[in-house]
């Protein structure tokens, strides 16, 4: 995912500024995995893994959306 593209999504789904926005962005625009995550934002590997769901949710329902 393009950075342009993250910060659209992060609006649509109000992700508000700190380590789960951080998270999700090193997630889905770096591609960095949630062990480096968790290492790099000190947030738990339960929390890394529950903000990229809910980015990747919002992207399903918006494609969803779209492809209708």
């Amino acid at each position: 995912m393009k950075e342009e593209q993250f910060l659209a999504l992060a609006q649509l789904i109000r992700l508000r500024q700190g380590k789960s926005r951080e998270a999700a962005r090193l997630a889905l625009v770096d591609g960095m995995s949630h062990k480096d995550v968790v290492k790099k934002t000190g947030m738990t590997y339960q929390g890394v893994g529950s903000v990229v769901r809910r980015c990747n949710n919002a992207l399903g329902l918006a494609k969803l959306a779209v492809d209708s």
